[in-house]
């Protein structure tokens, strides 16, 4: 299960927080909402294995980044991984090219009689899911040291998520926000200026059109997810030795 922040993180912005258990949840369950709402997942997951259709040509298209190709097993064959010579990985993040918005590998072309024979003349045979990846993969950023992080407009919009449902319905922040009684805040409906109390309406959930962006009412979040939202999904993913998320099942 995701989670892209910790109780450490809301700490750090002045959040009280009363139960860590019940905090935990939220931040897991806010997570995985973004991970469903951009069909992305962020920050590296390591060990994982990524089943593609065949394209019947030299590009395999993917529905997630890809960090690093660990090994690349093609047309059915799961037994023998392509030489990494005969294949380019794109995954590069720079200030010109950001292949997370465009992952691929594609193969390199070559005359060698064994390269002809498995590739069947240099091409990604067409089939279901009858290529298989195995690496690391998500959406990151790269810290200051080089090393792949959640990017920090993710980890803001999971921020405010919680932070919302840490506010009491109808309570005061006068001592800062409580989960007492978690509830989503609504609208301002009054204001004690010398208490320095605000009270909030219980939030009204408007209908939602099919595929709108508009997921959280938070103008700033469903900004951030819209910026993040990821490709129409091409294969299906597993990951060994945990769970996998159903969104990216082909």
């Amino acid at each position: 299960m995701s989670a892209y922040i910790e109780i450490e993180d809301l700490e750090a912005e002045g959040i009280a927080v009363v139960d860590e258990n019940q905090v935990n949840a939220r931040i897991v369950w806010w997570s995985n909402i973004v991970d469903r709402e951009t069909r992305q997942f962020f920050g590296p997951h390591e060990d994982m294995t990524v089943y593609a259709n065949g394209t019947g040509t030299p590009v395999l298209w993917l529905s997630v980044p890809i960090v690093e190709v660990d090994a690349l097993y093609v047309n059915n064959d799961f037994t023998n991984a392509l030489d990494p010579a005969y294949y380019v990985v794109f995954n590069r993040r720079n200030g010109v090219t950001d292949d997370r918005r465009n992952p691929k590998i594609t193969l390199r072309p070559s005359g060698t009689d064994l390269y002809t024979r498995l590739l069947s003349k240099g091409i990604f045979v067409l089939g279901d899911q009858n290529q298989k990846i195995v690496g690391t993969f998500g959406y990151v950023e790269d810290d200051d040291s080089g090393n792949p992080i959640v990017p920090p407009l993710i980890k803001r919009a999971v921020m405010k998520l919680v932070a919302r449902d840490l506010v009491p319905l109808g309570g005061s922040t006068d001592v800062g926000p409580s989960i007492s009684t978690p509830a989503p805040v609504g609208p301002v409906s009054a204001i004690t200026v010398d208490r320095q109390s605000v009270r909030y309406s219980t939030p009204t959930m408007m209908p939602v059109p099919s595929g709108s962006l508009m997921v959280t009412g938070d103008t700033e979040v469903d900004g951030i997810l819209s910026m993040y939202r990821g490709p129409m999904i091409m294969g299906s993913i597993g990951r060994r030795s945990r769970p996998c998320l159903d969104e990216f099942r082909g």
